[in-house]
């Protein structure tokens, strides 16, 4: 799930500076994200319009998402109860399913050692959650918290 510092996380979009302190600039934040990254205290993933390999030559440096470490760690930011993570269903309901997509991220990274890519259209209309490169296959994926055998954005 992208990190948002404000109380409670909401949907999945890219990282907005403004969200941080009104009128702010990627430039007044550059080097806090790149020391957090270095840190491995969050991933970066970055967009993709172009779907081709290596995706690191089409990504947009400067339109991303960012993910926390842990999960565990998310909560804890944006202070949620410990049994909203420990317990049922809710986790997957709450947030809109950005605990579960920053779940996945996390595990992408920890067993596949690369980097983070998402895809998203012209205008900004559709978006795929990651692209994965595995050889010389780059495979789209899309988290949901439920079932969707009709996502428009996986068609595109």
């Amino acid at each position: 799930m992208p990190i948002y510092l404000s109380p409670v996380p909401k949907e999945n979009k890219k990282f907005v500076f403004s969200a941080v302190k009104k009128g702010a600039r990627a430039r007044e934040y550059e080097n806090a994200l790149t020391w957090l990254t270095d840190a491995g205290l969050i991933y970066r993933a970055n967009a993709v319009q172009t779907v081709r390999h290596p995706l690191k030559h089409y990504a947009e440096s400067s339109c991303f998402k960012a993910y926390a470490l842990d999960v565990g760690l998310l909560g804890a930011m944006a202070g949620s109860p410990v049994e909203l993570l420990a317990r049922g269903k809710r986790l997957f309901s709450e947030y809109e399913g950005a605990f579960v997509e920053n779940y996945v991220a996390q595990q992408l990274v920890s067993h596949f050692q690369q980097p983070l890519y998402y895809w998203r259209s012209k205008g900004g209309k559709a978006e795929l959650d990651f692209l994965c490169e595995f050889g010389a296959n780059i495979c789209p994926l899309e988290v949901k918290t439920g079932i969707n055998p009709k996502s428009k954005s996986l068609r595109s």
